[in-house]
């Protein structure tokens, strides 16, 4: 299981910590649908509303990795997520998430 994997199962278990150490201190997070880039701290603490708002169970659908990349389709609730993320020395260094 790459950090990809762990990042979304950690946010599966709202499992905070778990979620923010997948990624390099560095590591931000696009988001094209809202022209957003955000750092960890602020993809945590959106998971986290989501959370208390009930989002409904999170699950990953597929999962496809050559080593340097992941792309990750998941479900939260009733939104949808495809997530490329770069790996580097086993962590997350960036990734640009798709929501709808």
């Amino acid at each position: 299981m790459n950090a990809a994997e762990r990042l979304w199962r950690g946010i599966a278990r709202r499992d905070w910590e778990a979620v923010r150490a997948q990624f390099h201190s560095s590591a931000t997070i696009e988001r094209p649908a809202t022209h957003t880039r955000v750092g960890v701290d602020e993809l945590i603490a959106a998971h986290r509303v989501e959370a208390a708002r009930g989002e409904g169970e999170v699950e990953v659908l597929r999962a496809l990795t050559d080593g340097r990349y992941s792309v990750i389709e998941a479900r939260a609730g009733d939104r949808r997520c495809a997530g490329i993320y770069d790996l580097h020395d086993g962590r997350i260094a960036s990734a640009t998430e798709y929501w709808a």
